[in-house]
């Protein structure tokens, strides 16, 4: 069974927060807004408006593939393929299609789009996301 594991993109904080543990409610379009516990400090201090309520997150879930050092895919990631001599190959971000219902991936150079897989993805390595990234996506091949 695949291990559910979210994490979500705090606009205003600009942070990302992985949760593993506690408690979230699923918005449309991908937000969520958040009360888990282990940063229930951290809430009350910077995420509640005056009126008690959470601001919205974009939440990217784990897709239970691992880049070639084990690191965890989640949606969003920016991963690349690098060949032994160190030549940069192609760069990929990660999606979920609601319409496949499937994690899949974009080839950042002409735009085509990948199916996920432990074998394809092991030979990745991950340069960042979507978020915290974004430059990375608009840099040359």
């Amino acid at each position: 069974m695949r291990q559910a594991k979210y994490r979500a993109w705090d606009k205003d904080l600009r942070r990302m927060f992985y949760l593993d543990k506690g408690h979230f409610m699923i918005g449309g379009t991908g937000q969520a807004c958040m009360f888990c516990s282990i940063w229930l400090d951290e809430l009350i201090k910077n995420n509640f408006t005056k009126e008690g309520r959470h601001k919205p997150k974009i939440l990217m879930q784990f897709t239970g593939l691992l880049d070639k050092n084990g690191v965890e895919i989640y949606e969003g990631t920016i991963a690349q393929t690098i060949t032994q001599d160190g030549v940069r190959l192609s760069k990929f971000a990660y999606f979920y299609n609601e319409s496949l219902a499937r994690f899949q991936k974009r080839r950042y150079f002409d735009g085509e789009i990948y199916d996920c897989d432990e074998i394809s993805e092991h030979g990745k390595e991950i340069i960042g996301n979507i978020h915290e990234h974004p430059k990375l996506l608009e840099e040359k091949q």
